[in-house]
């Protein structure tokens, strides 16, 4: 990014009085000579520039005393014009004391005020600073229709550095600009340093590994405006169509776009950032940071009966009504949203039927994370080999993931990479590799037992089985839940996670479920696969000669060598009850296995009613 240039201003030049023995005697004479319309400033001689240079700088604003006083003077001594615009004199190149002197003297003009509020915050808040963006602050704070006026009049081609494509509170964007007027009032010419002020809040380059081009666009999906990343060729194209005024050449009205303005002298150095990050505390001028708050804001005073439906979804369905799920799943999203570049390095995975509620609970995560979420990712297209849609995401859903066995694309490595490592190489189409850090999150869903392949000393995932809900009452009950969202709901779901305390929490430290054994096991277990394949016959019920003859053809045909009968006969038992009359349980008849009602989900099997939290009687 360019530089301020470091030109110190000098307040007390020639032409000044001694600060202590005559203070302002010129402006206590007349201070409604302060409150003019149209020349605000007399000491400031701005230069006079031909309305076809488009140059614009960021050089210090040489403001003398008296003028000072008098930008001041143009607002009513109250604590509300403080805190709005007359603080920022406290973060400028001014003297520390000579503003103390100069705010109190405006303050107590109302002997209701204090001067001990303008002592103690300049003590607590004052920042010797070399920017002009004290200077734009306040005037920002005036008459709408003034504020053209003096920028046209004292700062034509300076451009207020203040304002960033990344500032959170900042929702201007493209779509405002297109319909801005920037035509001086004195006929032709055009206030370039509105322009570029303007374009430096809704456009960004940013030169880091690769080069990409920002635009800040009105969103129909989310309640702030969106950052979207184009080609040089589009970003180029969006600028050339704004016009942005006009000039005479030679008799003739000439129309200047966005573009023209950007690409005069080095004007585009204001646009441009060098290095590129998600989010940063505290980033340095030339840092642009995609994070700019969420959607929705906390809330002082929750009543977080608001969020008592939702709260019970996630113990009750998705956790099963287990505690340590729960108590993992809550930190797990509150150090999600506390930590804008948060990497967990662990992952959700949640299996089960359809119509239980998965979705309605990622969704409404994703609502709370707006654009820094993508709620319905294909994981084939994020391991892929062009795999720019990681960038920029904060959380992926990934849904209806396919059995591992079958999917036969899937890459479980490339995923395990993307879940652990800080940083990745990205492959845009058309475009060089560029490696870029990595603040990607997953919560995979599926409703197949097995979406995944897992080590037997896996640290990264924590697996779910989530409770079915009977039919008899699924309208109702998402009725009622889909209801309770609303705007009061999203912020005060949000002030929860806040208020939940992560300090001590071990990400790594993942409750072992019945689901991750399973799936552990039928990753290193054939059987398990077995079963699978054959699992109509094991529901009906299947004889211990049966399944071992069944077994030991699966395996010739799988190429696998087979296990102990015996090995084979605990491995089955893991999933079935050993039954004898299938129909009356006669104790004359064959044993068969039949497989437990409790692993149904497991192996994708839908029974026509299961009641919610329903205990197996197994």
């Amino acid at each position: 990014m360019s530089t301020v240039d470091a030109t110190i201003i000098n307040i007390d030049d020639e032409d000044s009085d001694d600060l202590y023995a005559e203070q302002f005697r010129e402006e206590e004479e007349n201070k409604e000579e302060m409150l003019v319309k149209e020349d605000l400033f007399i000491k400031y001689v701005p230069p006079i520039l031909p309305d076809n240079n488009f140059t614009v700088n960021n050089k210090l604003i040489y403001l003398k005393r008296t003028d000072i006083l008098r930008l001041i003077y143009q607002f009513e001594p109250t604590y509300d014009n403080f805190d709005k615009a007359i603080k920022y004199c406290f973060k400028s190149p001014l003297d520390k004391e000579l503003v103390k002197i100069i705010v109190i003297d405006w303050y107590t003009q109302n002997p209701d005020n204090s001067e001990q509020t303008i002592e103690d915050f300049a003590d607590n808040y004052y920042i010797f600073t070399r920017t002009n963006e004290w200077i734009f602050r306040i005037i920002n704070q005036l008459p709408e229709k003034r504020i053209p006026i003096i920028y046209e009049k004292y700062f034509n081609n300076v451009i207020d550095d203040s304002g960033r494509l990344d500032d959170s509170d900042d929702l201007f964007t493209i779509n405002q600009l297109k319909h801005k007027k920037y035509n001086k009032a004195s006929g032709t010419g055009i206030r370039v340093g509105n322009v570029m002020s303007d374009l430096k809040r809704c456009v960004a380059i940013i030169e880091s590994s690769d080069t990409f081009y920002v635009i800040k666009v009105n969103s129909s999906a989310y309640r702030k405006p969106e950052l979207i990343f184009t080609n040089e060729s589009n970003f180029k194209s969006k600028l050339k169509k704004i016009k942005v005024g006009f000039i005479i050449v030679k008799e003739k009205v000439v129309e200047i776009n966005a573009l023209k303005i950007i690409e005069e002298s080095n004007n585009v150095d204001f646009i441009t950032y060098d290095q590129f990050y998600f989010f940063l505390p505290n980033p340095s001028s030339n840092t642009f940071c995609f994070f700019r708050g969420y959607e929705y804001d906390l809330i002082d005073d929750p009543d977080f009966r608001k969020i008592k439906l939702f709260i019970d979804h996630i113990h009750n369905i998705i956790c099963s009504g287990n505690v340590h799920i729960y108590n993992y799943i809550i930190q797990w999203l509150a150090y999600l949203f506390r930590f804008p570049n948060a990497k967990l390095s662990t992952a959700i995975v949640l299996t089960g039927m359809q119509g239980s509620g998965k979705n309605t609970f990622t969704k409404t995560i994703c609502k709370l994370l707006g654009p820094y979420a993508n709620d319905n990712a294909d994981l084939n297209h994020l391991i892929g080999e062009h795999n720019s849609s990681v960038l920029h995401k904060k959380l992926f859903i990934c849904n209806e993931a396919k059995a591992f066995k079958s999917n036969r694309v899937f890459d479980d490595n490339k995923l395990k990479t993307l879940i652990t490592e800080d940083s990745i190489d990205v492959n845009p189409k058309f475009r060089n590799v560029i490696h870029q850090e990595n603040i990607s999150n997953f919560i995979i869903l599926s409703n197949n037992f097995a979406p995944l392949k897992l080590d037997k000393d896996d640290r990264r995932f924590l697996v779910c089985d989530v409770s079915p809900i009977s039919k008899r009452i699924e309208k109702v009950y998402f009725d009622n839940l889909t209801k309770s969202f609303t705007d009061e709901f999203y912020s005060t779901f949000l002030t929860y996670l806040a208020s939940v305390d992560v300090s001590n929490w071990n990400r790594f430290e993942i409750p072992m479920t019945d689901a991750k054994r399973a799936l552990i096991d039928y990753s290193q277990n054939p059987i398990t696969d077995f079963i699978q394949e054959s699992v109509s016959v094991f529901i009906h019920g299947i004889t211990p000669m049966d399944a071992q003859t069944s077994y030991k053809k699966w395996c010739s045909k799988s190429c696998i060598s087979p296990k102990k009968p015996e090995e084979v006969r605990t491995g089955i038992l893991q999933y079935c009850k050993i039954s004898r009359d299938i129909e009356k349980n006669n104790p004359a008849k064959p044993r068969y296995y039949i497989l437990k009602k409790s692993w149904y989900s497991f192996f994708g099997i839908e029974e026509e009613i299961i009641e919610v939290n329903s205990d197996d009687s197994e």
